[in-house]
């Protein structure tokens, strides 16, 4: 037997051994072959005892590269306005009861000093501003807009007063000659004075970045549909101080550039473009196929101390339509519908007709006089009725005041074809349309064009908020995501008619409707339609 047949019996308890023959020069120089070796090899210095291993945690993700003083500017400043607000307020309450004698001056008014109020004063001075921070006011959140700043700051100081006025009544035998109206005149006023100091707060440090101060350069990584819409909110929100840099685009075919997001090469050359960019914060939206792609990405954020926030492809569904549930601790989610539908639906009605016909009757002045203006322009009817696209795919006549000449229409092919080229484009805009009236130019700048579609609204085609109704032409052109604008009346104005217009791309506008349909809410129309005449006024993409 060949020394090398390890054990040197054949295993009998195997069915499948059958003995070979044994080539004996051959075994003999393997072995030899094999002791050779052994006898070249080195024996390796002895190892130095090392440390057991200890786990280390990842260093955090920073807010940037700024400066940690830079991160706390903004909640240092709110915090200063809001004390301020806070003193001012009880200052002018005390001038409106004890000086104006606001309320009255029956039994029971007892003529004070301010000295008497200072304790109050002090007191309302800790508890309001505590009451913001409890709410996070303070907190910098992309998802904060002023209007939403508002709503918040109403609900902190409605708390915070309660909290002051049981603090009173618990005391009530120091306080039984001070009149309980300085509180309620100073909860009104510091909702304002300090709603109206954090919009100038914003104002100024929207001015600041615009010049380069205290920003976040900040690249995208996905070029999917959501993260297009995170590239829009961010290039939008210049007050909370991000520049967007540009956009990695997924493994494979790269795609061009859009709109005035520019493509930095693929998601496998963040290191680079962390690097030669310098980058303070990375956003990671890819889908939730490329796994190892956002690994890697996470990765080379936490070595680099880079901030980075991951959107979950659950976004894709929208949260709004998430439920959460557990059970025995396991985490269940459920897709809930639309939440325009029965009782929600009929709310938005309501609101749809209400301010329709308030909008008719205060605006029939101008109206008129727009009317006659037009009348004396140029020859053709005064309110023309186009074809839209509405609800379900269904068609209804679209009313506004004619802009352009008579005819116009005519020469939309032929204006489309000159603006847009060769390029496939679903939505042409004309900055000078040429087929304009002089009446037409003032109305289209101002909106004025839109204000006869409340009759729309009365007759329960459209919508006051929704996407706006498309062209039978431009549906022809949809991809099939784009349908999804039909789940619900178009409207007279929208999210992206606030936040751009015209200035938009189409894919933009697009994605703006279809967050509107998933995350409606009443809140969202309201805070919309009281946004729409700043747009309006402001001009700012409406040709």
């Amino acid at each position: 037997m060949c020394p090398l047949v390890i054990g040197g019996a054949a295993p009998s308890t195997c069915p499948y051994w059958r003995p070979r023959p044994v080539d004996h020069a051959v075994c003999t120089r393997t072995l030899e072959a094999y002791v050779a070796l052994l006898e070249q090899r080195e024996v390796p210095a002895q190892r130095a005892p090392q440390a057991p291993w200890v786990p280390q945690t990842p260093q955090a993700p920073r807010a940037g590269q700024r400066p940690a003083a830079f991160r706390w500017v903004f909640p240092a400043i709110s915090l200063g306005v809001d004390i301020v607000a806070v003193n001012l307020a009880f200052v002018l309450s005390y001038w409106l009861r004890y000086v104006e004698r606001v309320g009255g001056t029956g039994q029971g008014f007892f003529p004070l000093s301010y000295r008497a109020w200072l304790p109050f004063e002090v007191l309302v001075s800790v508890l309001l501003p505590l009451s913001f921070a409890l709410a996070g006011v303070y907190r910098q959140r992309l998802s904060m807009e002023w209007l939403d700043e508002v709503f918040v700051v109403a609900r902190a100081a409605t708390v915070g007063m309660a909290l002051t006025i049981i603090v009173t009544y618990l005391f009530k035998e120091m306080i039984d000659q001070h009149s309980r109206l300085v509180l309620i005149f100073t909860w009104v006023l510091v909702i304002a004075l300090s709603s109206l100091g954090r919009g100038l707060v914003r104002l100024i440090m929207a001015h600041l970045h615009r010049h380069g101060w205290n920003v976040r350069r900040v690249v995208v990584a996905g070029s999917t549909p959501i993260g297009r819409m995170v590239m829009q909110n961010l290039v939008s929100r210049v007050d909370q101080g991000y520049r967007l840099v540009g956009f990695l685009h997924e493994q494979g075919a790269a795609p061009p550039s859009f709109g005035r997001f520019h493509s930095l090469g693929s998601v496998s050359h963040i290191a680079d473009v962390v690097a030669r960019d310098r980058v303070d914060e990375v956003v990671i939206a890819l889908s939730s196929n490329a796994h190892d792609d956002i690994t890697a990405i996470r990765d080379h954020c936490m070595r680099q101390n880079v901030a980075f926030k991951i959107v979950p492809d659950l976004y894709e569904m929208s949260l709004s339509r998430v439920r959460m549930d557990t059970i025995a601790g396991i985490p269940l989610i459920d897709v809930v519908e639309s939440p325009l539908r029965g009782a929600n639906l009929l709310l938005k009605r309501v609101l749809d007709v209400t301010v329709a016909l308030l909008g008719l009757l205060v605006l029939a002045p101008l109206l008129a006089l727009v009317a006659l203006a037009i009348r004396l322009d140029s020859p053709g009817p005064i309110i023309i009725a186009q074809t839209r696209v509405g609800r379900g795919g269904l068609r209804f006549p679209f009313f506004k005041f004619r802009s352009m000449y008579q005819g116009a229409e005519r020469d939309h092919a032929q204006m489309e074809a000159a603006v847009a080229g060769n390029q496939p484009v679903v939505m042409v805009k004309h900055k000078q349309d040429p087929r304009r009236t002089r009446v037409g130019r003032v109305i289209r700048k101002l909106s004025i064009d839109e204000v006869p579609q409340l009759l729309n609204v009365l007759r329960g085609e459209m919508s006051l908020v929704g996407p706006r109704p498309a062209l039978s032409s431009e549906v022809l052109k949809y991809e099939s995501w784009h349908h999804n604008r039909f789940e619900v009346q178009p409207g007279m104005t929208g999210l992206w008619q606030v936040s751009g217009r015209s200035d938009l791309t189409f894919d933009e506008m697009m994605m703006m409707d279809i967050y509107y349909i998933d995350n409606w809410s009443l809140a969202l129309d309201l805070k919309l339609l009281l946004r729409t005449p700043a747009a309006v006024l402001l001009m700012r993409g409406a040709y």
